[in-house]
């Protein structure tokens, strides 16, 4: 497209690991590299769910070892690019026709987390949106509010079956507001637990992404202004530590079935504030003379209200 100023477009095409589990395992291992979410805990614990790309000859041969090495860990293996807990198999080191079957396929190999955070007894993960205003420099916000996604059966102490592994509300899994999360957790530990989750969203999406992915596009070159709206699904150890499972492109914004008031609740603030900021950011390009980031950072914090910003 040719250059027009206020063009604002929703997907950059830049931040290749939403929507797609293998790239971001690749991604993962760079945060690593650069000392990030993948560095050891103070604890000697790990802060982020070791993830294989099972068509790499390589990880796979790689997670072969962590099978050997580890008996009593299961692991999520799922399609790179699928949704709504489709394609998932919960296997263990038991399974060797499964894992063999699995090898050169285009899915990843997730460590399965044996001991989540619950809430009330029962197991869950969050949805959380996370808003990217600008990739140069980056501005990266995570809204306050979300959704939690918690199974109707109470958890502890069996073994892992694949109805531990979910996306979506159903008969055995229900939609509310995350808020309810903070609330049983208590002032402090959500304060410490939403901490820690800034700090890795910080990693993740900070100096390891042109790493990953170059140099981030920029308006004059692509001929419009972008942003980005990610869904990532987020779960809890007992100590508090945040492990993402995976980040969506373009999450499922609609309102539906026995949860949609729940979910309105939510995603209306969410989208109101996000079409705040883009009518004022908007408004702002038309100007002659390009924003400076002092002027981007007073639009961004005037229109989005319920949000952290991550950086």
């Amino acid at each position: 497209l040719p250059y027009r100023r206020g063009r604002l477009v929703n997907h950059c095409e830049y931040f290749a690991a939403a929507g797609q589990k293998c790239v971001l395992a690749q991604h993962m291992r760079r945060v690593e590299a650069l000392g990030g979410v993948g560095a050891a805990a103070p604890s000697g614990k790990r802060r982020y769910l070791r993830t294989f790309d099972l068509a790499n000859a390589s990880d796979y041969d790689a997670w072969l070892r962590a099978l050997a090495e580890s008996p009593s860990q299961h692991w999520v293996v799922k399609t790179c690019s699928g949704g709504a807990a489709k394609g998932i198999e919960l296997l263990s080191p038991a399974d060797r026709v499964a894992v063999e079957k699995a090898r050169g396929t285009h899915a990843v190999a997730q460590e399965y987390l044996h001991r989540p955070l619950t809430s009330h007894g029962r197991k869950f993960h969050t949805r959380l949106y996370v808003l990217v205003t600008r990739w140069a420099p980056a501005g990266v916000f995570l809204y306050r509010a979300g959704l939690m996604i918690r199974s109707r059966h109470s958890h502890g102490g069996h073994q892992p079956t694949e109805r531990d592994i979910f996306s979506t509300p159903s008969e055995d899994v229900e939609a509310l507001p995350a808020s309810l999360l903070w609330e049983e957790m208590g002032k402090e530990r959500a304060a410490t637990a939403r901490h820690n989750l800034l700090q890795i969203l910080g990693d993740i999406f900070g100096e390891a992404v042109p790493e990953s992915f170059g140099n981030p596009p920029r308006a004059g070159e692509l001929g419009y202004s972008c942003f980005e709206v990610f869904g990532l699904d987020v779960m809890f150890d007992e100590e508090l530590r945040p492990y993402i499972l995976e980040i969506n492109l373009g999450p499922n914004m609609w309102a539906g079935g026995a949860s949609k008031e729940t979910q309105i609740s939510v995603k209306q603030p969410l989208m109101q504030q996000i079409g705040a900021w883009a009518a004022a950011h908007i408004g702002r390009s038309r100007v002659g003379v390009p924003a400076t980031i002092e002027e981007r950072e007073a639009i961004e914090a005037n229109a989005l209200r319920d949000f952290d910003r991550v950086l």
